[in-house]
Order: structure tokens, then sequence, then C-alpha cells
């Protein structure tokens, strides 16, 4: 117990360390910090370790490289939050800091106590196996940094203290960035504040899954995502061009967190690009290809796999490209590309590309039905976790009442729109329905991609940023009638007691019922849970 909770300081310690790195690095990039910088120095730092551990995987080199690389990156981290030590403890100086203490503690004494940590146990056992080898390789998946990261770790501790320190990490970045999200929109309401924090901290980061895959990269993607959605909506409210590349550094961080994450950020960006053409903003086609360069340079590693001269081409093309298009002749030519697609981006982006990849599909399923993933998968998509639990298939009563003020935020949302994050976010919610999880494209998409990845896009729909977005929605519509914010409030603080008192008293309606029962069977999607 001992090592666990010192496991769990060691947690604590990383997230002090993310937040002063994510300080430093905010001001150089002359953003906003919106709140605590953990998140943010947490992609910083997961990007520098994915760049420098994409080459270890690649050329197969010795674990030794991977150890190295670890401890000069922790050091620099450790460097920027002595040089921003002012900054960095004068955020921890508020009431937020407690809520997150006081949830990360909960959080501490159920992994102490858990009875069911066998999927994340088996998958660092897998990771431990490959990683005193002596050379770190994973074919599974070749370019995730994060199991990499793992393997370091474990040369130091078990699987339980990984678990330990690996989960309080996770857990006090999901919880700054659910504050982060929630300060954004200035709520007035002071009440309704407080009952969304409780929600965010005691009810949002104490699902089942999450508990079950502590610390994994399954639960850092859903980070991920929601940051990376954040980010955009901020940059969009407030014009700073600068927010575009702390969104490079969030899709960084989520390549090296899960295998699918390119995918599901280049899917983001397609909508954003097809809003962008949309609105004509000027700049819009500079913007997309300065946001595209951590896929370009993901795609070169792997590239380098089968060819390296080829992969370390292509990172040296998007490097002379993105030097010479400040020159005249290439900067007149993006621009007449862009004015371009600002006449027919909408056409080719809403309407041909959806239309065509239903057509392809309809044409394969009928003539060659072997190709096109089979539409009984889309249905087992919507019943695995985490996604059920946003479709009224959750089977408890709590998640039924707060799903019907999800899907009701969601519809006021939609019809409400008004300024430009929001539709920009309805463009991209909307964009994703018809092109990327629709059924009637779903069976070549998810061939590309995989099945796999094609069911972890749907967190894009359903993730900490659009779940609190949704019930910040019922909050403004009923700003002006206090009987509809009282009943939100109230639910949302009933759904909190019930869960976890339930849980306790191990009944079927708990949140985490399954997780601190010995004979539970936790149902998680994720086939990479050892990411």
């Amino acid at each position: 117990m001992k090592n666990l909770l010192l496991y769990a300081l060691a947690g604590l310690l990383a997230a002090i360390l993310c937040e002063g790195l994510g300080t430093g690095i905010l001001k150089l990039l002359k953003t906003a910090k919106r709140g605590f910088a953990a998140p943010a120095g947490a992609a910083i730092l997961f990007t520098v370790l994915e760049v420098f551990y994409m080459p270890c995987t690649v050329f197969h080199a010795p674990v030794l490289y991977a150890q190295i690389i670890t401890i000069i990156a922790l050091t620099a981290a450790a460097g920027v939050t002595i040089w921003q030590w002012k900054d960095t403890f004068r955020t921890f100086w508020q009431r937020d800091t407690i809520g997150i203490l006081a949830s990360a503690f909960l959080f501490v004494i159920l992994i102490a106590t858990a009875a069911n940590l066998d999927a994340a146990v088996n998958a660092l056992k897998s990771i431990q196996a490959n990683s005193f080898s002596a050379h770190y390789y994973d074919s599974l998946y070749p370019l995730q940094g994060y199991r990499v990261l793992q393997a370091v770790l474990l040369r130091y501790m078990s699987p339980a203290e990984n678990i330990m320190y690996s989960g309080v990490f996770y857990h006090l970045i999901f919880a700054a960035v659910c504050l982060n999200i929630m300060r954004t929109f200035r709520l007035k309401n002071p009440w309704f504040s407080f009952t969304l924090v409780v929600y965010a901290l005691f009810y949002a980061a104490f699902r089942g899954w999450q508990l079950a895959l502590a610390g994994s990269g399954a639960n850092w993607r859903m980070v991920f995502i929601a940051l990376l959605l954040w980010n955009l909506y901020c940059w969009i409210k407030d014009g700073n061009e600068q927010e575009k590349y702390v969104s490079m550094f969030y899709m960084a961080g989520g390549m090296f967190v899960s295998p699918g994450f390119g995918v599901i950020s280049f899917q983001i960006l397609y909508c954003l690009a097809a809003w962008l053409f949309k609105q004509q903003k000027v700049r819009s086609l500079f913007d997309i290809t300065t946001l595209i360069v951590p896929h370009i340079i993901y795609a070169s590693f792997q590239l380098c796999f089968a060819h390296p001269l080829a992969g370390f081409s292509l990172i040296a093309a998007c490097m002379i490209f993105l030097r010479l298009r400040y020159q005249k002749k290439l900067r007149r030519l993006l621009w007449r590309a862009e004015d371009w697609m600002f006449d027919h981006g909408s056409l080719i982006l809403y309407v041909i590309v959806p239309v065509s990849l239903m057509a392809v599909n309809l044409f394969l399923t009928i003539f060659f039905p072997s190709i096109p993933v089979s539409l009984a998968s889309y249905k087992q998509f919507l019943h695995e976790e985490p996604v059920r639990s946003y479709l009224f298939l959750d089977q408890r009563i709590t998640t039924y009442v707060l799903d019907v003020f999800r899907w009701g935020g969601m519809l006021l949302f939609l019809l409400h729109a008004k300024t430009k994050p929001h539709q920009q976010l309805r463009s991209m919610m909307l964009l994703m329905l018809v092109i990327f999880l629709n059924p009637l494209t779903m069976g070549v998409i998810a061939r590309l991609v995989g099945t796999d990845v094609y069911g972890d896009c749907f967190e894009i729909l359903f993730n900490p940023f659009t779940d609190l977005i949704f019930f910040i929605a019922i909050y403004h519509t009923f700003e002006w009638q206090p009987l509809g914010q009282w009943i939100l409030e109230l639910c949302l603080i009933a759904a909190v007691l019930i869960g976890h008192g339930a849980s306790w008293l191990d009944l079927s309606q708990g949140l985490y019922t399954d997780y601190i029962k010995d004979d539970a069977k936790l149902v998680v999607h994720d086939t990479h849970t050892g990411s």
C-alpha cells in the first residue's frame, strides 16, 4: 500500500511538471493559458517523446535509447517548471485545485482497493514481455510511443505500481481538461457551475471502463479528442492564430497514445477545412497545410518501415514546402487554390465526397460483398463502451436520465448555434454523421482504416467536450427560467450520489460496481487495451 501511495504522488509530480512545461511553452507561443496548462504540457511532452521514439522503433534501437530520451525529456520539463515556478504554483492557488485533488484522492482509494484490474494488468504484462528484450519493437502498434514509454516505466515499477502512477497522472489531466472547458464559457450561475464541476470530477471521471483501463492509451485518446475540439473552438472564438499551433501538439499527443488517432484527427481536420472554405476565411489553405504536418511526419515514419529513403524524403519535402510557401510564387499559387476552394469547396466536401462514398459502398456491397465491412459491425460499435453510455444502452437509471439531457442539449445546440465557434462545431458534427459515421459509408471506410479504428471515431461525438457543452446548452436555454435549471442541477448531483453510493452497496446501478467486484467482467471497446 505504501508503495502504491508513493507512485500516486509520482503521478501528481508528473502533472505538476506538465503544468510548468505547458505554462512555459504557451507563453512562448503567446497563447492564453485558459486555466490549467497541464493538459497542454502533457501534449507537448508526449509530442517530444513521439518524435524521438519513432526512430527508435523504426530502426529497432535498444531500449536504453528510449530510456535516455525519456530522462532528457523529463529533465527538460523540470527545467521549464523551475523557470516558470511562480506562474506554475500561482495556477494551483485556486478553488478548482481542491476539487481536482479531492477527485484524485477518491481515485487513489479505488485503485488501491480494486478487485478488477485484469484488463490493465494483462495489457501491461504484454508490454513488459517486450520491454526486457534487447530491442523494443511492437509489431502491432510500431509507432505508438505510449507503449514505448510504458516499456521504459515497467523497468522501474511493477504493473500494479504503473497502473497507480499512470492512472493518477491521467485522472489529474482529465479533471483539468473538464474544468478548462467549463471556464471557457464563463458561467454566471454559481450553483450550476458548482454542480457541473461535481459532475465532471466525480461522475464523468469515474465510469467503470475508465477505471478498468486506468492510465491506458484508450483513456488518453478521449482526452486528446476533447482537447483538440476545444482548442479549435477557442481558435475560432478568439481569432488568435497562434492557437492552431497548440492544436498540432494535441494531434501529435493523440498519435502518441493511440494508433488510430491519426485517422480521428484527420476526420476532424476534414470537417474543419470544409467549414473554413465555406466561410471563406483568409489563409484557410495555409492553416490546413500547417495543421496537417503531424500527420505527414507520422505517415513518413510509417513509410520508413518499408522504404526508409522514401519516408525521409517525404519529411524533407514537407519541410521544404513549409519554408517555400512564404515565397511569392508559391504563395500566389496557394491563394489561387484557396480562391478555387472558396468557390467549389462546399460542393466537393459537403456533397460530392459523401455521395461518392455512399455510391462506392453500395456498389461493393452488391457486387463484391466480401470487401466492405458488414453493417452488423455498426450495431456492435454502438453497444460497446464508452459509446453505449451515451445512447440509452447503459442499463443504469442515472445514465438514462443524463442521456435525456445530453440529447436534448444536442438538439438545442444544433438548432441555436449562432456564434461562429458553435456553427463550426455544428458543421463538424453533422458532417461526421453524414460522411464518417454514416452506416451507408461505414463498410468502405471501416475497410480502409480498420474496424478497431473506426469504432474509436465515435468518440469525436461523445467526449468530455461535447458532453459538457450539451449541458451548458440546456443551461443557456433555461437561463431565465429557474425551474429548468434546478431540474438539471438536481439530476447532476443525484447522478453523482447514486452512482457512487450504489457502487459501494454492490448494486448494478453503480458507476463502477463491476470494477470493485471480484467476479465481474467488464466489456470495454478497445482492442488496443495495451495502448
